[in-house]
């Protein structure tokens, strides 16, 4: 494989609840830290010695103060549009990473001196580790299908498709996935659009001062009722509601978590248990 030119790499302490954009294909190295994580609206625990993956247009924020990380950025952005490093970063239903700890070709970039010298190797030692890992329990070629699909998406969200027509469009290219997302990670084709339209329009309404009407415009949804709908099925809040709670650069979403989860399920459950799991 060709090896990406490294840009930069750094170690460094993030600030606590600090929104990091990332501007460029990214490798994030969780040093060390014992707090979550929030990448796109959603939280993670447990990440040390992980390394997470991160394209542009994403953000990670740090929701402890005991974290030490190593971010490395990578100048060589054709490099990760490859069958074979994209999975990578092409996050489908959660965070993709690699566990060092569980990798033997990857205990070498340990060492700070290795990273440091020898930092775009990682990549390459990474997208073996999670064809090993499997996390879809598929082939490859059924990979490059899911994928495949994934970009399809990521590019044709915001023109005002329907299900069927993005389906007849996957088709149209030789793919027959939608039998396949299903079976591989649970999700219909329409899933996966929702889902996406959602997280780019949670980055809008958190991040810009675009109004609702504009957004949803952008989205290409119908009209702003039904974008206010949708929004607030998902967060149990409107998007002026979300606009005005969140403070993308003091706070994070537990709060916010909390009280979607009390209001869809406060008639069911009455665990603190429940809540905290």
């Amino acid at each position: 494989m060709e090896r990406p030119n490294m840009q930069k790499v750094e170690k460094f302490v993030p600030e606590i609840n600090k929104v990091y954009f990332i501007e460029r294909h990214t490798l994030i190295h969780i040093l060390s830290g014992k707090g979550s994580i929030q990448v796109d609206f959603k939280n993670y625990f447990d990440w040390q010695e992980k390394a997470i993956f991160l394209e542009k247009g994403q953000y990670i924020k740090f929701l402890s103060d005991d974290f030490v990380v190593r971010r490395i950025e990578f100048s060589n952005q054709n490099k990760f549009y490859s069958d074979e490093v994209r999975v990578l970063f092409k996050h489908l239903i959660s965070l993709g990473y690699i566990d060092l700890l569980e990798c033997d070709e990857c205990s070498a970039f340990l060492s700070e001196a290795t990273l440091t010298e020898h930092s775009a190797d990682i990549i390459d030692v990474s997208s073996k580790q999670w064809y090993w890992q499997n996390p879809f329990k598929a082939n490859k070629e059924e990979y490059q299908v899911i994928f495949d699909t994934k970009e399809i998406i990521d590019a044709e969200y915001a023109n005002n498709l329907s299900s069927n027509d993005l389906v007849g469009l996957i088709n149209e290219r030789g793919y027959s996935a939608q039998a396949l997302l299903k079976n591989k990670i649970g999700l219909s084709v329409k899933n996966l659009m929702g889902a996406k339209r959602l997280q780019e329009g949670l980055k809008e309404v958190a991040f810009t001062d675009k109004n609702i009407q504009e957004i949803s415009f952008e989205l290409g949804l119908k009209d702003d009722a039904y974008f206010n709908r949708i929004f607030k099925n998902a967060t149990g809040q409107t998007p002026k509601q979300f606009r005005k709670n969140f403070d993308f650069e003091n706070r994070d979403l537990f709060t916010q978590d909390i009280l979607r989860l009390l209001q869809k399920y406060h008639t069911e459950e009455r665990s603190l248990a429940f809540y905290a799991d």
